[in-house]
């Protein structure tokens, strides 16, 4: 693959699941993850917070599989790192997390790897393993961190909102401009965790920044449902 492309249009590498297996598969992987390969303590509920946050992934993976190049999955994924990383107390899994998706992004931008829907999931579900091992039990920061994992759980919903039918970026930019934008809401969104010991107030500020990200991606990419980064 040459050049940042503003799309590419893929055929699979693995034959994509119905929404609902889909769906479903990736909750009970993320339950999977949560009850039985994490060693910290925390809260009751992440269970079903990673239960939800990888199902959501799973849902959408074959459109965020879609995205090329530096907006697309390996980039956002290696944004939400680190969003974790400055977010969470613990981040030796997190470095290590990071350091591998870095080279998925190097290996993406050559053409010696591409990301399709299982790769997507398997990207999610090494960044829930790394959010779970390094929040531990502090409840804001673990908030946080699922609210960094951004376009990776939202893309699908961006070409379906209103906007504008024009591109505001010129498309050898977009992609760049779609990964910085998740990599400063990741960011944002995992220090309020950092900082903050109120729940309520991380995830308010978490779906604040969600939003906000997701308008200023559609204002970049434009094309109503053909938008793409």
């Amino acid at each position: 693959m040459t050049g940042a492309l503003p799309v590419s249009v893929r055929r699979p590498l693995t034959r994509t699941w119905p929404p609902l297996a889909r769906l479903v598969g990736g909750a009970v992987l993320g339950a999977v993850i949560a009850q039985y390969a994490v060693s910290t303590d925390g809260p009751a509920w992440r269970v079903a917070a990673a239960a939800a946050v990888l199902g959501v992934v799973a849902l959408g993976a074959p459109a965020t599989a879609r995205a090329a190049t530096l907006g697309g999955a390996p980039a956002w994924a290696l944004a939400t790192a680190v969003g974790l990383y400055v977010g969470v107390p613990e981040t030796d899994h997190v470095i290590g997390v990071g350091v591998g998706l870095a080279a998925f992004v190097v290996a993406e931008l050559t053409g010696r790897a591409r990301a399709d829907g299982a790769a997507v999931v398997a990207l999610g579900a090494a960044l829930v393993w790394a959010t779970l091992q390094g929040a531990g039990g502090r409840e804001p920061a673990l908030l946080a961190a699922f609210g960094a994992f951004g376009l990776l759980a939202v893309w699908p919903l961006v070409g379906a909102l209103p906007g504008p039918r024009r591109a505001l970026a010129p498309a050898p930019l977009r992609p760049a401009l779609v990964a910085a934008a998740h990599a400063v809401a990741a960011v944002v969104i995992g220090r309020r965790g950092a900082v903050t010991d109120e729940r309520v107030d991380v995830v308010l500020f978490a779906v604040a920044g969600l939003a906000a990200l997701v308008i200023v991606v559609r204002l970049v990419t434009g094309g109503g449902r053909r938008a793409r980064a």
